[in-house]
């Protein structure tokens, strides 16, 4: 007997698939928020030249916090010693650095081993009867980084760059728990930490200065 209803609770295992949040809550904006500044702090700008002023252009998923991304950007830029066109300046001519972000958002994932608790003669389930319960947020974010020759339209620098950040609530047996992990603050030691690639050249290699 005991075998059996082991054998049941497995099989009502189920594991939630990866979703979309759509509206944040704090947390989420935080998890959010520091992959970006993760992903923006990891950038190689050492082959960005620092002359003359660049005018910065954004191009952010819709529904980004694109006022976030660009202070991020335009903070780890001066720190870098990069100077950049502004207001009425920005039109003027000179080169133009492009900051690319594919994705800033937050995904969740749920994990449950057990049994849905149902009242007879309700139409929905009050809770579970869990044997292992698990949900995680991850916040997920990646920066890339270029400038061109304009007149050439030669890449002259290109930089790319992405982080993630989670926050893991886990419990076992319904009501051991909850147990809380997370990188919020200090990444483990090579957890996608990686630089995944840059470049910088000059834009026309075969000509000398």
């Amino acid at each position: 007997m005991r075998t059996l209803v082991v054998l049941l609770l497995a099989a009502a295992g189920c594991f939630a698939p990866v979703v979309s949040v759509s509206e944040r809550s704090a947390l989420e904006q935080q998890l959010t928020s520091a992959a970006l500044q993760r992903s923006v702090a990891k950038l190689d700008l050492r082959g960005l030249p620092r002359e003359p002023a660049y005018a910065l252009e954004l191009s952010v998923p819709v529904g980004s916090d694109e006022a976030l991304i660009r202070a991020c950007v335009e903070e780890r830029l001066a720190n870098e010693g990069v100077r950049l066109r502004r207001g009425d300046d920005a039109a003027d001519e000179g080169p133009t650095l492009r900051a690319m972000v594919p994705f800033n958002g937050v995904d969740l994932e749920g994990t449950l081993l057990g049994l849905p608790f149902v009242v007879p003669g309700l139409p929905v389930a009050l809770g579970d009867i869990s044997i292992y319960r698990s949900s995680q947020l991850t916040g997920r974010a990646r920066i890339e980084l270029s400038t061109r020759d304009e007149e050439r339209l030669a890449l002259v620098f290109a930089a790319a760059s992405e982080a993630s950040r989670y926050y893991r609530n886990f419990t076992f047996l319904t009501f051991v728990g909850p147990f809380r992990w997370t990188n919020l603050e200090h990444g483990r030691p090579g957890e996608e930490e990686d630089t995944f690639w840059t470049f910088s050249g000059d834009p026309d290699p075969d000509e000398s200065d």
